[in-house]
């Protein structure tokens, strides 16, 4: 990327009065590789700022100033002593020059901090301006250059970065954009992929050990479908996170045995969660396709014979993806369990283990689980010292609360029967064994939901007194679960930690958000709202672009409207005992306007 380098380095040492575009398609690393760099560099300080979703212009300009005042304040551009709020305070203002306008944030805290401070200081100060293509359509292009124009780079001396994706740009604003820009755009840079960039931000994206070693290996098989499917970042990020939540699930019940096997079964899940997740990007899939996918469970025929049957979509996987890699045909599966977690969240076991082995290995050893597959062949005796080795097992240190489960229901199937040739006492304290195993068990929220389908099928006939005990154990569990995972989104929030905040919202029910009953019952108020340098800001930037802009939320959070007038209330009563500076203060009130309208949006939704 040394020509991208190359042109920032000019554009930053340049005098020239204008803004720095760089343009190119969605996924390939653009606002990575920019902001990764200007940190590299020390004689800049660079301020990121997404343009998505904002529809008016007043609110852009009130955020983005705001930003910029808090994050220079972090830079300490200024003299310790003279912090940029004890420096306002200074200033000779009357106290009709509120801080809750676009003028006076710009005058007051940027133009008189730019003109005393910014100009003997020889740090530059890039503003990074991403998504441009995603301005909401509201705002007007040329109103939103002029500002850039008149407020950021002819008041402020910043440069700026303008990060586009012009290609999606939508036709009007494109023309009239392409009229404009000349007046505000010095130079613009085209940004292609580049295959190292690529790599680069794969590995520091991934956890995975078998990620890690199998990297070439995973690059090779992106690489040979790169004429029919360009996998973007985005994409490839989600066939990470899946395949990475799926190889978790191989680590909990694995064995030496399993271990052997290790890499062809992984590289099995991985090429399968590949196909899917790329599918699903690409809206190639939809529920017919998904049911047409369930005749191939694990169906390893990969040849079409005679002419392609263009309604079959199986076929058309073939056609796109097979017959181009020896290594992806060799460890490819179609699992239904895999496509159902893919596109749903959904993890249901389906013995994937044991049918992997079946397909690859079907000679493996077999324990005495998978005898009772053969019971036919055994006699009396041996069927009854099955069934007793099995239930000894259950109550072994190295059993798992879902190896039990199984064991249960198979043997009460036997029962169904009359071919359960223990004592039946002997299945009633496996129950109880299977409620202290999941007792103990420090289980993630995806296998206490599918344990709680699973405990409460049809198939298991526990009694009430045992099925109460277990949704007791369940419940508690979850809930102790979302009530961490609130917290940790919440510390995101105010830490400004996005990635961790969109991995929890994009992976987590939006019913199971409730981010102010976290706020209130964990004391968060007076430690990071109504206190010096707090981060009301911050919480108010994410209600606006997670909360304010999604009409649908309101019916999955009626039952934090109560929360969010207990927030305001205590907010409101703490502000009054608390002495901040104005600063401070802007931002309190900032967020609670944005609660306000939030409580509106959700009690009246249009």
């Amino acid at each position: 990327m040394n020509y991208l380098t190359n042109a920032i380095d000019n554009y930053i040492n340049s005098p020239e009065p204008y803004a720095l575009q760089i343009d190119g398609s969605w996924g390939i690393g653009k606002t990575y590789f920019i902001t990764n760099y200007a940190r590299e560099i020390t004689e800049i300080n660079n301020i990121y700022f997404s343009l998505y979703g904002y529809n008016d212009l007043e609110t852009l300009k009130k955020e983005l100033l705001l930003q910029i005042a808090i994050k220079l304040d972090k830079l300490s551009i200024i003299q310790k002593s003279n912090k940029l709020f004890s420096f306002i305070r200074r200033l000779d203002i009357k106290k009709s020059l509120a801080l809750s306008s676009i003028s006076a944030l710009s005058e007051v805290i940027l133009e008189k901090y730019t003109n005393t401070k910014l100009q003997s200081n020889n740090k530059t100060i890039v503003v990074i301006m991403d998504d441009l293509e995603r301005l909401g359509e509201k705002i007007d292009i040329q109103d939103f250059l002029g500002f850039i124009v008149n407020e950021i780079i002819e008041k402020l001396k910043f440069k700026i970065i303008l990060i586009s994706n012009e290609e999606k740009m939508e036709q009007p604003r494109l023309e009239k954009f392409r009229k404009v820009k000349e007046k505000v755009i010095c130079k613009k840079i085209e940004f292609y992929r580049d295959e190292n960039l690529f790599k680069e931000i794969i590995l520091k994206n991934i956890t995975s050990s078998f990620l890690k070693e199998n990297f070439n290996w995973i690059i090779d098989i992106i690489s040979t479908f790169s004429d029919v499917c360009t996998v973007n970042l985005r994409t490839l990020f989600s066939v990470i996170y899946n395949f990475e939540f799926l190889e978790k699930q191989f680590y909990k019940d694995s064995s030496e045995f399993d271990m052997q096997y290790r890499n062809e079964y992984l590289k099995s899940i991985f090429l399968n969660v590949y196909v899917i997740t790329t599918e699903l990007k690409e809206g190639c899939i939809t529920n017919k396709e998904i049911e047409t996918l369930k005749n191939y469970d694990f169906d390893r025929m990969f040849y079409i014979f005679g002419e392609p049957d263009n309604n079959n979509y199986f076929q058309s996987l073939l056609t796109k993806y097979h017959q181009k890699n020896g290594s992806f045909d060799r460890y490819i599966i179609y699992s239904n369990s895999i496509t159902l977690y893919v596109t749903t969240g959904i993890w249901f076991d389906n013995n994937f283990r044991e049918k992997w082995y079946e397909t690859f290995y079907p000679n493996y050893v077999s324990d005495n689980y998978e005898k009772l597959n053969d019971f036919y062949n055994y006699s009396e005796e041996e069927l009854i010292s099955i069934q007793n080795q099995l239930i000894i097992k259950c109550f072994k240190s190295d059993i798992t609360y879902d190896k039990a489960i199984k064991v249960y229901r198979r043997l009460s199937y036997f029962q169904s029967m009359d071919l359960l040739l223990v004592n039946k006492n002997k299945l009633d304290l496996l129950i109880y064994r299977i409620i202290q195993l999941i007792s103990d068990s420090n289980l993630s929220i995806s296998e206490l939901d599918r344990l709680q389908i699973r405990l409460f099928s049809r198939d298991l006939s526990f009694k009430e007194t045992v099925n109460s005990k277990l949704r007791e154990i369940i419940e508690r569990k979850q809930n102790l679960y979302y009530s961490e995972l609130n917290l940790q989104l919440i510390h995101a929030i105010f830490d400004e930690n996005y990635r961790t905040e969109k991995i929890i919202i994009s992976q987590n029910s939006p019913d199971k958000i409730k981010i102010f009953k976290s706020i209130l019952s964990n004391g968060l108020i007076e430690k990071n709202i109504v206190t010096s340098n707090n981060k009301a800001y911050h919480l108010a930037s994410f209600i606006n672009r997670e909360y304010l802009k999604d009409k649908t939320l309101h019916k999955y959070q009626q039952n934090e409207i109560d929360n969010i007038k207990k927030l305001i209330s205590k907010i409101n009563s703490l502000s009054k005992k608390t002495v901040l500076d104005k600063i401070d203060t802007f931002k309190i009130k900032h967020l609670l306007k944005i609660l306000d309208d939030l409580l509106k949006f959700w009690e009246h939704p249009k």
